[in-house]
Parts: structure tokens; sequence; C-alpha cells
């Protein structure tokens, strides 16, 4: 793990999705990349895939 890593619990998790969902609803196409990219950043899970 890196210095400036840091380990998201559940709740936390649940929190920041929340609020993510939020702007992914009112984002525009592009946007709603970007918001995903971050999310997968922070949260430490791969997009897409089976």
């Amino acid at each position: 793990m890196r210095k400036r890593e840091k380990v998201l619990d559940m709740e936390g998790r649940y929190k920041l999705g929340k609020i993510m969902a939020v702007r992914y609803k009112k984002a525009r196409k592009k946007e709603r990349g970007e918001i995903l990219q971050r999310r997968q950043d922070i949260i430490g899970v791969m997009r897409g895939g089976c």
C-alpha cells in the first residue's frame, strides 16, 4: 500500500456511491466516464469485464 493511499470501509464506499450516483445522473456522457474513472481510482474496483 502506498503512503497516501486510504482504504474505505463498506460504509464509506456506500456513502461515496450515493454521492456519485447523484452526480452521475445529472452529468453528460463525457462527464459520466470521468465520474466512473474517479470511482475506480478511489475504490479500486475495475470497470467492465465479466
